[in-house]
């Protein structure tokens, strides 16, 4: 059987590890064998992995030790295709191919480089431009990713294709009939790019007459901020928090509105989600990949990021909107599994 290997720094409860294992999912069921790589053994979605694939823990402590390590990997194993999820994991990947050409690397880009933190643009400019080379492909997960890597490297537009995140749609759809919307949701990592304070300082500004709840379902160095200032606003009789949990999908269809407050994002994975489970979806402009998803106005509104009271108005005037299901659902099938691992295997090919 053909193998294919997914590389990623770890597997925690992010938006980039949960569709890279959806992939390897959607691989699995074209027939192929997958391995999992992790530098180290950690996150929250640890347990799906070794259920569901083979997971390899690589032991990288420091990232100088990767190379060796997937060097040995790759001529062990003999991957017919390597998927990179992180650009410092692409760039030793791409040196690693150099040893190993017939094997077929795809670098894949999830955010903007123009406003990630963990490295400043001008890094990125040199090194995509002449590292990236030597991969297969360089596979943007939106258009606002696509536009900005063409932006922010030289000669790399051979390279490049558009690939959206496969998602999962729920195995069983129920879509609510509530005629209005009250039930409010906020799902993701509890972190600073994420800004989910912004949403508990809009649903501050709502009128509490209106009988709106919030549900926080994740987990994240903010928890305990974010609860304190949930008491401290006197809003602990309408804001849940969930923590953690596996199967969002078990939990998604029971709320109304999802709604994302992020100040940065690539293609927003739960948006999605949101989509398929019939919610209406709100969403910051935080990156161009939201309007691949949210057509404003349709089946959903977008926002500027951080301002609470656009935000709060939004809410509003969604609470009254007529939201059905089957069509909300619909607008997110080109991001089924089914359709894009077949630009992959045609990648895989050419």
């Amino acid at each position: 059987m053909t193998k294919v290997a997914i590389l990623l720094s770890g597997l925690r409860f992010g938006g980039a590890e949960r569709v890279s294992l959806n992939l390897a999912k959607a691989f699995k069921e074209k027939g192929y064998l997958v391995d999992i790589l992790v530098l180290k053994k950690t996150g929250e979605l640890i347990e799906t992995a070794e259920n569901d694939f083979n997971l390899i823990n690589l032991e990288c402590d420091k990232t100088f030790k990767l190379p060796i390590k997937l060097l040995r990997y790759i001529l062990k194993e003999s991957p017919k295709a390597l998927i990179s999820t992180f650009w410092k994991l692409s760039l030793i990947s791409c040196l690693v191919r150099i040893f190993k050409p017939s094997m077929y690397l795809f670098c894949v880009e999830h955010t903007t480089p123009s406003k990630a933190i963990f490295i400043p643009t001008y890094l990125f400019f040199i090194t995509s431009s002449l590292f990236y080379q030597l991969s297969s492909k360089v596979i943007c997960v939106s258009t606002g990713v696509l536009n900005d890597v063409k932006k922010h490297s030289v000669c790399l537009k051979r390279k490049l294709s558009l690939i959206h995140n496969p998602v999962y749609p729920p195995k069983t759809i129920s879509f609510s009939e509530s005629k209005q919307k009250t039930k409010l949701l906020w799902c993701g990592r509890l972190d600073d790019p994420k800004n989910p304070e912004l949403m508990i300082n809009s649903i501050d500004l709502i009128d509490k007459n209106l009988g709106l709840s919030l549900t926080f379902i994740g987990d994240g160095p903010q928890m305990n901020s974010l609860k304190k200032l949930t008491k401290e606003k006197r809003l602990d009789d309408l804001i849940i928090f969930e923590g953690y949990l596996e199967d969002v999908y078990s939990k998604i269809g029971n709320y109304d509105i999802l709604i994302l407050t992020s100040d940065r994002e690539g293609l927003p994975t739960v948006l999605i989600e949101a989509l398929y489970s019939g919610l209406y979806v709100i969403s910051t402009d935080c990156s161009l990949g939201v309007h691949d998803i949210i057509q404003d106005g349709v089946n959903g509104m977008i926002v500027p990021c951080g301002d609470k009271l656009l935000l709060k108005n939004a809410i509003i005037e969604s609470i009254g909107k007529k939201c059905d299901g089957s069509f909300q659902s619909n607008t997110a099938k080109k991001f089924l599994p089914e359709f894009v691992i077949e630009e992959y295997i045609s990648l895989m090919s050419s």
